[in-house]
């Protein structure tokens, strides 16, 4: 700020001079502009020093040595004079006799304007720059308001808070504006108002983040809000936004940039509503839309929705998914051949299902069709069959009845005599045979004695059991004749290999060439039920002792390279069916398992084990995991977790015997990248899932 004398004061009245009493100068009235000299011999003059922004009094008194008394007078209050206090010590230059005193006034102002060039401050009622002024700090408002005592390290200070509301002691501060609010008005420390004009845009606040250098780590925010003070009641708002009026309202516009949130955060919005929050596109209203409303709160969406990983739906997570298609309902889902275990099921094309106690089979053959045409009910007697005819036919029920020639015989008729009516022929031949009786003629049998001629043989009246003999010409036959057994009538025959007689006595008998009875192996004299016979040398057959135990065991057997050897029995594990190598249906299986949480290192056998855990918190000493037997075709998953605090090296290494482990190379998940043959586990809760596997004797990994 320049420094004018003709501002600086209004009237300058000489009394004596310091030391020798001289007489009073007489007082000047007068505007004087650069230099002004009293020329009463009092040696006075004043010099505006304009860069240095201060006014000099030169003193050189009446050359005598004495310097002049100056003092002030302001009887009328209309001005103010330079100077407001006596002289002290250090107020004098001796080197250039100079008179400087540190405070000035401003004349003719109600307030005066105060400088201290020792504190560099100047203090003034109200001030009106028409052109450039520079500042190096300013307050704005009541001296007890706008202070630095609260912001040190600010440039400007505006403030009408007379209390301490805030303190902000280690922000650097270009412009702080604080305000309390009073009444009905609120504390605005910054309002700012932009009007736009034509097509150019009105910005009543702009905030530009800057960095001081392209290596600076720090954030450079733009604008941020603030808003923590415990209080007992209202909203901590840190920004708040408004946009109404306007063809399209954006409160919150964001040009470009994401979104970034540092804390977990909850999003309230407005209750009760039917579209409380809607996320929408040009053409496209309501992609994700939260509705409010009460009792009916939710989320609909008018697009389509791409989900990587699982999702759970009505508390069911799909991890394990199979097949491939639309995702299936609770009701009428269509399924294009799907596969299913054990399922319950009510219908099944409109067909009920009728469940049973404990279990049922319905098996129809593979490419058979079963038409059922009207309601029945089938019974029977377990494990039996009914063979139906080859042809089309009805097929008679045991209810029912049939004719033999005039005669209604039942189907289920109990074993009885039965008389038939109504024959007239058997075969082409005249039903019956006349004649004979039920006492001399009770079991003759006819025979032919000529061409359509039927006679009756006389029957074996005798208490000797005879049989029916015929012997005839070579040409024609006989009239037939009961007679005994002759030794010659039924010559020997063979069994196998066996000759036999057929009337030898009771005794035991080797038969040799048997190699089947009704059609299956010949049985073997010994053993118990269950026994498996098998051949334990040549020619001599012994018994494998049969499984007692409620579990089903398997017949196994083990050569040496060139020979059998016996047979044994085998556990087994499960229930349910023999599992077949081309698209088994497996239910619930269980997998070999293991875990250790020793700290050191361990060896898993891939021959039993699919599944090891390992768990440990002692020490953060490297370790290694060797997997022994990893033939080909075999797969081994690992769970790995650190709760130490310190990092885990966990090493992985494989083998297709129980030694000889090399290093395993991993890989990490990024395609094309580099293998690993360890995996770091971090502190606390490190945690990772390893695959190794044998894939036609080149055995790999990942991590998962």
């Amino acid at each position: 700020m320049t420094v004018a004398i003709a501002d600086a004061y209004r009237s300058i009245v000489i009394t004596t001079q310091t030391t020798s009493g001289g007489t009073p100068g007489i007082a000047t009235s007068t505007r004087p502009a650069g230099s002004f000299n009293l020329d009463a011999g009092f040696g006075i003059s004043l010099v505006a020093d304009a860069v240095n922004n201060k006014v000099t009094i030169v003193n050189t008194g009446n050359g005598t040595g004495a310097l002049t008394t100056i003092t002030n007078i302001n009887t009328a209050g209309t001005y103010y004079p330079i100077f407001t206090r006596a002289g002290a010590p250090g107020d004098i230059n001796p080197n250039t006799s100079t008179y400087q005193m540190d405070t000035m006034y401003l004349d003719q102002t109600t307030t005066p304007m105060t400088y201290a060039p020792s504190t560099s401050t100047l203090n003034l009622s109200n001030v009106e720059v028409t052109s450039t002024a520079t500042l190096g700090n300013a307050l704005v408002g009541l001296s007890g308001n706008a202070n630095f005592t609260r912001f040190p390290a600010a440039q400007v200070v505006i403030s009408n808070v007379s209390t301490n509301q805030q303190n902000e002691a280690a922000t650097n501060i270009g412009l702080i504006a604080e305000a309390l609010a009073s009444g009905s008005n609120p504390g605005v420390g910054i309002y700012g108002v932009g009007y736009s004009v034509g097509a150019v845009q009105g910005i009543g606040v702009t905030g530009k983040g800057h960095v001081s250098a392209t290596g600076d780590t720090a954030s450079a925010i733009g604008v941020r809000g603030y808003s923590n003070d415990t209080h007992a009641g209202g909203l901590n708002v840190a920004l708040f936004a408004d946009a109404t009026n306007g063809s399209s309202n954006y409160a919150l516009y964001m040009n470009s940039g994401n979104m970034f949130s540092g804390a977990a955060q909850i999003w309230t919005l407005l209750d009760n509503n039917a579209s409380a929050l809607s996320i929408d596109a040009t053409g496209k209203t309501g992609i994700l839309k939260v509705i409010t409303t009460d009792a009916g709160e939710g989320v609909t969406m008018s697009g389509t929705l791409g989900v990587t990983g699982h999702v759970t739906l009505e508390g069911v997570t799909s991890t394990g998914a199979t097949g491939s298609g639309t995702l299936v309902f609770g009701t009428s889902p269509s399924l294009t051949t799907p596969t299913l275990g054990v399922a319950s099921a009510t219908s099944i094309n409109k067909m009920a299902i009728t469940a049973p106690a404990t279990s049922s089979t319905l098996a129809v053959a593979d490419g058979k069709t079963f038409t059922v045409n009207n309601t029945i009910t089938l019974a029977g007697t377990d494990s039996t069959t009914i063979t139906l005819p080859a042809t089309t036919g009805t097929v008679a029920l045991n209810n029912q009845t049939f004719f033999i020639g005039s005669t209604s015989i039942a189907i289920n008729r109990a074993t009885a005599s039965q008389s038939l009516t109504g024959i007239t022929s058997i075969d082409g031949y005249a039903a019956g045979l006349a004649g004979g009786n039920a006492t001399t003629l009770l079991g003759a049998l006819p025979y032919q004695s000529a061409a359509n001629t039927t006679t009756l043989l006389s029957p074996n009246t005798t208490a000797t059991k005879n049989f029916l003999t015929q012997t005839g010409n070579g040409t024609n036959g006989a009239a037939p004749s009961w007679g005994t057994l002759a030794a010659g009538d039924i010559p020997s025959f063979n069994l196998g290999t066996t000759s036999i007689t057929f009337n030898r006595a009771s005794a035991t008998q080797s038969l040799t060439g048997i190699t089947s009875i009704d059609g299956y192996a010949a049985g073997i004299t010994g053993g118990t039920i269950g026994q498996i016979p098998y051949q334990s040398a040549a020619n001599t057959t012994v018994f494998l002792s049969g499984n007692i135990t409620t579990t089903p065991n398997f017949v196994t057997s083990t050569g040496t390279g060139s020979a059998a050897q016996a047979p044994t029995l085998t556990n087994s594990t499960g229930t349910g069916s023999v599992v077949l190598g081309t698209n088994p249906t497996i239910t619930a299986p269980t997998s070999g398992n293991a875990s250790s949480t020793t700290d050191a290192d361990a060896t898993v056998d891939a021959s039993t084990t699919e599944l090891y855990a390992y768990v440990q918190s002692t020490s953060a000493t490297a370790r290694t995991i060797n997997i022994s037997n990893l033939t080909a075709g075999r797969k081994i998953t690992l769970y790995l977790r650190n709760t130490n605090a310190a990092t885990k090296v966990i090493n992985i290494a494989a083998s297709t015997t129980a030694a000889s482990f090399v290093s395993v190379n991993l890989s990490k998940g990024d395609a094309g990248g580099a293998s690993a043959t360890s995996v770091t586990l971090a502190v606390t809760s490190g945690t990772a899932t390893v695959t190794v596997f044998n894939a036609n004797g080149t055995i790999g990994g990942s991590i998962g």
